[in-house]
């Protein structure tokens, strides 16, 4: 790959070397752990019935818009059918390949931005260091998920900002904006925080535009990103009835109402809570559902001290332009992330992570110029940084390794084949774990929050979201909870008005997972038990 201008600096990485360096590792982490994350099988129960000709819904014959990524249920479904609709593990693995290349080109599209800024010759090496050994971006490279797609567009993003500077970079940029909507249809936020950010810092003698020339540049670029977008957004519209995905209106009734400037609150004060709050500056280098518990006490204020670096350096003056402007868009997305979402959920991180750490790279690119204390202190804080995130890397495939067996297919799996074989015609079942218990059911499902049933979303919100008067208006005829679930949601036991409920299958893995010698145990420890109940008959008021 090569920066459009004519006059292109000799690349101070091979983007071939890092494509396959990146893909490799990638492709390496799938291979040791296997982890496919449950919300994959949540959307390709969509993908395969669209396959198979029963068009892009969950339940048969109903019309909801379940996923929220358009490409992340589009591209399953090709996998589907390219491999006939025959095998769901070909399938999934089609859809991995795609996922490990899409993760190899955005490292490539990082590194040609990186040689096109002409940083300095160490530092962009430091970088695709840290952006390749991520473990969340390694996880949800190829574990099922749209996250990948999102790297690499918001690669090509930062390429066509920060490297093209031919007549075709306004196509180039809204060609990567359109692709950020077909993956995450949020990512306007991504878009524009980051054009708002480079008209604020944007200095055209390095490497910059005027920013009457950028504005202009932007016109372009959103008029193709809306062309090219609005196929899906008319279509979902006409077809779903809202061009909003059923999975935000889901969630939205657990997030509460919200505002602009409650989101400008939560961009003031995210230093304060970074380090008083579990949110998103604390997720974003920590190991996937980092809050489960089983990490050394070390890992939260290390990974906190990054994050919180990343999202102060658009403050630093002196700084490349190009880094403060990733940084500033970090930021925003963190505040983003803590405020509007019911929470900030791992697959969310990687890309404004990338982000963060290229504003971290400025920094230390702007130490490199100073005493040469400071140039050791930065040389320092770059190596243990990658220190600190190959060892996080390392534990955290352990433990998904672990989880993918013990967890995914000898508990999660194993309940929606038993539901399958006992389950009547037109039964109905009730979980929070949508994914891998609802594909593999096959049942009609009323999950909490209501993300595959208008049906939870309409009694939750008539019941102020208790779950013992939801189950009581929607009465479904299997349950399925963790302990902690009856604990904390149905006050110890299943007592559900007008409704009896037997215990009729534990699956329980927490006798093998408690003997594990492993980091991130929480994680598994929360998903070893699940009861499952049916419901005998309605009692009479």
């Amino acid at each position: 790959m090569q920066v459009c201008s004519e006059s292109s600096p000799r690349p101070i990485l091979s983007t071939t070397g890092v494509f396959l360096a990146a893909a490799i590792l990638a492709l390496g982490w799938t291979l040791a752990t296997d982890h496919v994350w449950e919300d994959y099988w949540i959307t390709f129960r969509s993908s395969k019935n669209l396959a198979t000709g029963h068009g892009l819904l969950h339940q048969h014959g109903e019309r909801l818009h379940t996923f929220t990524s358009p490409l992340g249920v589009l591209l399953p479904a090709l996998c589907s059918l390219l491999t006939g609709n025959q095998s769901d593990l070909a399938a999934l693995w089609l859809f991995r390949l795609m996922g490990v290349a899409a993760f190899g080109g955005a490292a490539a599209l990082f590194a040609a931005s990186t040689s096109a800024m002409k940083m300095h010759r160490s530092v962009p090496v430091v970088l695709m260091l840290w952006l390749m050994t991520d473990n969340k971006s390694l996880d949800f490279a190829a574990n099922g998920m749209e996250t990948s797609i999102l790297l690499l567009f918001t690669g090509w993003m930062i390429w066509a900002l920060f490297a093209c500077r031919s007549a075709k970079a306004w196509a180039h940029l809204g060609s990567a904006w359109a692709g950020l909507m077909w993956t995450r249809p949020d990512s306007f936020i991504t878009i524009a925080a980051m054009s708002a950010a480079v008209l604020l810092f944007t200095k055209p003698d390095e490497g910059g535009m005027t920013r009457k020339a950028w504005f202009q540049l932007f016109l372009k670029a959103g008029g193709l990103c809306t062309l090219l977008y609005l196929p899906w957004f008319a279509w979902a519209w006409w077809y779903y009835g809202s061009p909003v995905p059923h999975t935000v209106t889901a969630k939205a009734g657990l997030a509460g109402s919200k505002s602009l400037l409650g989101g400008l609150w939560s961009f003031l004060r995210q230093p304060v809570i970074m380090l008083t709050e579990s949110g998103a500056g604390e997720s974003a280098l920590t190991p996937s559902n980092f809050r489960f518990g089983g990490w050394p006490d070390f890992v939260r204020p290390a990974c906190i001290f990054v994050a919180g670096i990343a999202y102060l350096v658009w403050l630093v003056p002196g700084v490349r332009w190009q880094a403060r402007a990733a940084s500033l868009t970090y930021a925003v997305f963190l505040a983003y992330l803590d405020y509007y979402p019911a929470y900030p959920a791992s697959w969310y991180l990687p890309a404004p992570v990338w982000l963060g750490l290229l504003g971290l790279a400025g920094l230390v690119e702007r130490a490199l110029n100073f005493s040469q204390g400071l140039r050791r202190a930065a040389w320092i804080f770059s190596a243990l940084l990658l220190l600190l995130g190959l060892w996080m890397t390392f534990h955290s495939a352990r433990t998904f390794a672990v989880q993918q067996q013990r967890v995914e297919i000898e508990n999660r799996k194993q309940i929606g084949l038993w539901l399958k074989e006992h389950a009547e015609p037109g039964d109905t079942v009730f979980m929070e774990c949508l994914g891998y218990i609802g594909y593999y059911s096959g049942l009609r499902t009323h999950d909490w929050p209501g993300l595959s049933s208008p049906q939870v979303v309409k009694a939750a919100k008539a019941n102020g979201y208790q779950w013992a008067a939801t189950l009581a208006e929607i009465k479904p005829s299997w349950v399925v909870l963790r302990p902690q679930e009856i604990v904390l949601h149905l006050g110890g036991d299943l007592s559900i008005p007008g409704c009896r409920y037997r215990l009729a299958q534990v699956f329980d893995a927490t006798g093998r997972i408690e003997k594990l010698d492993l980091y991130g145990k929480g994680l598994l420890s929360f998903d070893s038990c699940f009861l499952v109940f049916h419901l005998e008959k309605e009692v009479a008021p």
